[in-house]
């Protein structure tokens, strides 16, 4: 199932999970740091190109199946003066239920900031 939307705008979270990114040469280890149902932020001292497809790896906690979606690389963080090194990915293909896990992973831990929170009441 081709996941709908990009990344950006929809709910994304912090975790800390391990990943197995795998390339045409080898399974790269690396940790999602942040995740929504669109992609993920991935921990790691590999930066493929960035339009790189390759699949992903990981098991969310609480989970008992790893989710195995296809993604490409949108962005790389290569210097840690910045942060974390890794690398942004959108996620192209996922199955339904996999979807479905990943959603609702997300929305039961999603704290919006505060601006979002608003509910449009004035006073």
């Amino acid at each position: 199932m081709l996941v709908p939307g990009g990344p950006r705008g929809l709910p994304r979270i912090q975790v800390d999970v391990a990943a197995m990114l795998h390339t045409e040469e080898r399974p790269v280890p690396g940790r999602l740091r942040n995740l929504s149902r669109g992609g993920v932020f991935i921990e790691s001292e590999w930066f493929p190109p960035e339009g790189t497809e390759l699949g992903l790896e990981f098991t969310l906690p609480e989970q008992d199946q790893p989710l195995a979606p296809t993604a490409t690389t949108v962005w790389r963080q290569l210097r840690a003066d910045r942060g974390a090194t890794g690398i942004g990915m959108r996620f192209l293909e996922l199955d339904g239920s996999s979807l479905r896990s990943l959603d609702g992973y997300v929305h039961e831990r999603y704290q919006p900031a505060s601006s979002e929170a608003w509910t449009g009441a004035s006073e």
